[in-house]
Parts: C-alpha cells; structure tokens; sequence
C-alpha cells in the first residue's frame, strides 16, 4: 500500500503582519522626505534672515554716511557765514567800501566746489520806517544806483533789508527783499537774534531761483554791533541785522555727491510731526528694492527738525553678494 508524503507545512503568517510591512515601508521615506524638508526650510530661512541682516546693515551704512555728510555740509555754510560777518564793518552800515570787502569776500570762496548748495551770501540790515528814505538814498549814492525794497506782502513795520548779496549776478532779485513783510523769514530772523546762533528758517521758495522744484531756507547769522555776541538782554539793542546764506535744496541734495545712483534720497522737514514737509528728492530709482530696506534718519539743525530718507535700488542690494537661500536649503 503506497502512502502519499503529506505536503511540507510552513507557519502561516499573521493576517497583520504583511500590510504593516507594506505600510513601513511607505511611511519611513515619507517621514525621512519631509523631516530632511522641514530642516530645509528651516537652514533656508535662517539664510534668509542672515541675508536680510547683511543686506540691512549695509544700508544702514550708507544711510549714516548720508546723514552724515549732509550735516558736515551744513556746517560747511556756518563756517562760511561766519566768514562773511567778518567782512561786514562793525556799525552795519552798507558803505561802497564795505561792499567792496564784502565782494572780494564772497568771490575768494569756490561758491560752487566747497559750498555748493549755497547760492551766495548777503547781508540783512534793520531799517526802521523813519530811517527808510534816507537809507534807500545811500545804497543809490553807494553804487547801488537801482537799490529799491521789494516786499513779499505788505509790512508797516521794521524792515530786515538785504542791502548786498553775492554773487550778484545770480542773486539780484533777492537784493533789496524785505525778509520782514514773509512771516517764516521774519521768524527765523527774530529767533536767531535772540540766541546769538546760525538759525534756518522753515521751508521757502527763494526770490532767486525761479521755478526751481522743491523747497528752501535760508541761514542766518545775526551781526551784532561790536563783533561779538552780547548778553541775551542786550541783543536787541546792539544788534544791526544779519549776514544770510541762500540755500538751495535742491541743489545740495542732488550735486553734492552725498550719494550714488545706487539709491535715492528724500528730504523733508518734520519741525511740525503732523505736517511734515518734503524739502526735495533726488531722482527715484528705475528698479527700487523692497520698502522694508528703507532707511530714515532725523537730525536736529539749527532750529529746524530734518527727516533724511534713504531709498535703495535692487543694485545696491545685489552688491552685498549674498549666499542663495535656495542653495543652503
């Protein structure tokens, strides 16, 4: 009788086991994938705040320097101005001997090197109403045959003349103003007599300029009889006017050399936080970088609050030779 081999028996496998292997196996290159992806992104972001860092920090660097340099350049129109109170004669009177050393003083400086921006300077005298006639008389007698007082609305009071200016040939309508009859010009004029210190006034359209863009101010100095500056209860009395510097934003902003095209600039006028007032701009940029590199920087200047805004291109930005996000990640 022939007996048939019973078939070998293998362990039957459990019902689970099979589709959790089948899970593992899908499930740990999927945990593997997305863990080596959030350690991306987090390595990419971590570059990207760094760049950002970088990029701020450089640009935080060109904005001192540009405030910076404008305030040495406002220094730059005190020293001159108080080389001009120099040339003026210890009376104040506008003699043709007096504005001759006042000429040659003016025209020894490189106007348009070392203080450009500065479209001159002049000389502001007090004339009281009684002494008016008689004072237009001697500018006439002194060379100045045409001298007339001009006003910029009508003032009844004392008048702050500007008795000579120069460089003449581009300041002549201002030569003879009333800085008086303007309420802005009178202001500064008053304030700098009181404290014996370069004052500026708020923002103008100067006489001389024309249609030039942008605002103005002007810098004065007041002149006191004696040379020097008296006490704060004397001022009134001995003072004779004031030597002036017309400046033109616009010009300093845009030829000084405070920046380069690789970002543009914003000059505004904060004295007043509620209404500020945008002085000039350079040229805005073809390709600006994001708002959030923005710089601003406010200075305090004889008087005045300026606000300096400093807005850089996607060139100055691509100088810092940043590495990729992307290729950390």
């Amino acid at each position: 009788m022939t007996t048939t081999a019973a078939a070998p028996r293998h362990p039957s496998t459990p019902p689970s086991l099979a589709p959790t292997s089948v899970r593992l196996s899908v499930i740990v290159p999927i945990a593997v994938f997305a863990m080596g992806l959030a350690a991306a992104g987090v390595l990419g972001l971590r570059q990207h705040d760094a760049n950002t860092a970088t990029i701020g920090a450089a640009i935080d660097a060109v904005a001192d320097e540009a405030s910076n340099d404008l305030q040495r350049r406002m220094k730059f129109y005190e020293y001159g101005l108080r080389g001009a109170r120099g040339a003026v004669p210890g009376d104040g009177r506008a003699t043709p001997g007096a504005r001759q050393r006042y000429t040659e003083y003016v025209l020894s400086r490189a106007m348009d090197e070392e203080l450009l921006g500065a479209r001159g300077f002049g000389y502001v005298q007090r004339v009281t109403p009684a002494r008016e006639a008689a004072f237009v008389a001697e500018q006439r007698e002194g060379g100045s045959r045409e001298f007339s007082i001009h006003e910029l609305a009508p003032n009844d009071g004392e008048r702050f003349v500007i008795t000579y200016i120069e460089p003449l040939p581009r300041n002549r309508p201002a030569l003879g103003l009333d800085l008086a009859s303007d309420p802005t010009r009178r202001e500064a004029a008053l304030a700098a007599l009181a404290s014996g210190r370069p004052t500026l006034t708020g923002p103008i359209k100067l006489v001389q300029t024309g249609a030039q863009t942008g605002y103005s101010m002007l810098m004065l100095l007041p002149v006191y009889r004696g040379g020097a500056t008296p006490d704060p209860a004397r001022r009134a009395a001995l003072s004779n006017g004031w030597v002036v510097a017309p400046l033109a934003s616009g010009e300093f902003l845009n030829g000084s050399g405070m920046f380069d095209r690789s970002y543009s600039l914003q000059l505004l006028d904060v004295t007043d936080s509620a209404r500020p007032v945008l002085l000039n701009a350079s040229p805005p940029q073809a390709e600006p970088a994001s708002e959030a590199f923005d710089r601003r920087r406010q200075m305090s200047l004889y008087g005045r609050r300026w606000e300096l805004v400093i807005q850089p291109g996607k060139a100055l930005v691509a100088k810092q030779q940043v590495t990729s996000a992307l290729t950390v990640a």
